[in-house]
């Protein structure tokens, strides 16, 4: 209701106008990469890998860099953003670890840590793609609003739980400016 209203303000010229709508799919990307730090931390446990691997960070930030130049997007705004999606992955690896070392059953760990990192590359694009195309409602003034509804709304739809949620909040952080 907030938007509708926001939205005809906007059409008066009285207030920008940044529905939900126009930033959820960056929410949904940042969602999408979330949800594969459970493979991660599941591969982690196996290894017994520390859930902080910086060169493989860095690499990451590298090419987000990289792929922000191609878009016409800020790189500096893009290290920010993935950044933050490395930070939420991080979260959830570390309570999830946490919980299996406390006795909660850790699902077989089928993942393939090359699939994964393929997995999230082709999501971190996404990210990026939806980041450059909703670029307009991310500056707007309504964005951090915009960006809690698409939150809540995704954390329902996909039956989120706490430690996922929380993390989600991490991941979409800095995506206001």
């Amino acid at each position: 209701m907030r938007t509708i209203i926001v939205c005809v303000l906007a059409l008066a010229g009285l207030t920008g106008c940044a529905p939900s709508a126009d930033v959820r799919p960056v929410v949904e990307a940042a969602t999408d990469r979330l949800l594969l730090a459970d493979g991660v931390a599941a591969g982690k446990r196996t290894s017994g890998a520390p859930v902080e691997d910086l060169p493989r960070e860095a690499a990451v930030l590298d090419a987000a860099d990289s792929r922000a130049r191609e878009l016409g997007l800020d790189p500096a705004l893009a290290r920010t953003v993935v950044g933050d999606q490395i930070r939420a992955s991080k979260v959830v690896q570390t309570g999830l670890l946490r919980e299996w070392g406390s006795g909660v059953p850790a699902p077989p760990d089928r993942a393939d840590v090359a699939t994964l990192r393929k997995s999230l590359d082709q999501v971190t694009d996404g990210l990026l793609v939806a980041l450059d195309r909703s670029a307009g409602a991310l500056s707007g003034p309504d964005c951090r609003a915009a960006v809690e509804e698409s939150r809540r709304e995704i954390t329902r739809e996909r039956s989120l739980d706490a430690l996922h949620a929380d993390a989600l909040g991490v991941a979409v952080g800095s995506l206001c400016r």
